[in-house]
């Protein structure tokens, strides 16, 4: 993945290799390797300019412009082309399976916004961008499938910004309510427990976005048990945007840290450019493994997974015989709690 990587940048700008260059200055006889590893390392681990000069053998300002260059090449010419929503109907028959399993049938994603915090906020524009984390940060909408994988991300926009406002600016959820995907089918069953056949996706919200035909929440208070189930399986559904939230910040550590950039455009570059790696990180391990483990949620007896709906009256779930992790004697299959 790594040399798929660089052979793309290389084919983008052909100066960040020195075997392209005439120059005959000393940062630009720099390999690319030191280069491309240079700018991993600040993103996984959130580092600053000179935490990397006595291993990258350039010099600040080289590393700063190449630090710009490959995260703005990443963000300009490689993110439509590993960020995006289902382009087939096949795509989306597979992100739809993944919410049908788990008791959502006809999502197809998760929406929500994420805060970047900004340390170098210019004073002029600081009261826009502090909102309810109290010091500036830069927002984006994302919709996130099941596994993790991020399908539509809006440009930073200020931390003020409410999910209201931010979802007014999300490309992915212009598409849905002109209709793009009005063709797609699934399956819903009404109170009697009849098949009834939908049409035009959706995607799981919280509470603060609009009350949209395209974005689903929960009760706010439900009115009766049923309400209130719908609502906690819909809000443990939707942790799959938070989960992915925290891997991409985990894996790119400067996401986590204040960032010393001035630019908000700079920012925003680095925000696509990581969304942009992990997205190939998924694809190189395998979607397929990473995500909510459904085959785990039922117990082994029940011989069914999520898929095949078959009742699960009548099973018995026994607890593990673990000590209590409080260390009285009683164990997790006599109690949960001291």
């Amino acid at each position: 993945m790594y040399m798929e990587l660089k052979a793309e940048l290389v084919a983008l700008d052909p100066l960040l290799d020195p075997k392209n260059s005439r120059s005959k200055r000393r940062d630009n006889l720099v390999p690319i390797d030191n280069k491309l590893l240079t700018v991993l390392r600040i993103l996984g681990r959130g580092m600053i300019v000179q935490d990397d000069l006595d291993h990258s053998g350039m010099s600040p300002d080289m590393i700063r412009k190449t630090f710009k260059k490959v995260t703005g090449l990443m963000s300009r010419h490689l993110f439509d082309k590993y960020v995006h929503l289902p382009k087939d109907d096949e795509q989306m028959a597979r992100c739809m399976q993944m919410y049908t399993d788990v008791g959502l049938s006809g999502a197809f994603g998760s929406m929500d916004a994420t805060h970047v915090p900004w340390d170098n906020c210019p004073a002029v524009l600081r009261n826009a961008h502090v909102g309810k984390e109290g010091f500036p940060t830069l927002t984006h909408n994302c919709v996130v499938s099941n596994d993790l994988y991020f399908m539509a991300v809006t440009r930073s926009k200020p931390g003020s910004f409410n999910d209201k406002t931010l979802v007014r600016f999300d490309s992915a959820s212009e598409r849905l309510r002109n209709g793009e995907f009005a063709h797609v089918k699934f399956t819903l069953h009404d109170k009697d427990g009849r098949a009834v056949l939908h049409a035009d996706p959706y995607l799981v919200v919280d509470g603060g976005y609009h009350r949209w035909t395209h974005l689903l929440c929960g009760y706010g208070r439900a009115a009766d048990e049923q309400e209130a189930a719908y609502t906690a399986r819909l809000t443990s559904v939707r942790k799959d945007v938070e989960c992915a939230f925290g891997v991409l910040k985990q894996r790119f550590r400067i996401l986590k840290t204040p960032v010393q950039f001035r630019s908000a455009a700079a920012i925003d570059a680095i925000f696509r450019c990581c969304v942009v790696l992990h997205n190939r990180i998924l694809v190189a391990d395998g979607r397929r493994f990473l995500g909510h483990s459904r085959q785990m949620a039922l117990p082994a007896e029940a011989g069914a997974t999520w898929g095949s709906h078959q009742s699960m009256v009548g099973l018995s779930i026994r607890r593990p015989e673990r000590p209590c992790f409080r260390g009285c004697a009683r164990t997790w299959s006599q109690s949960s709690w001291c």
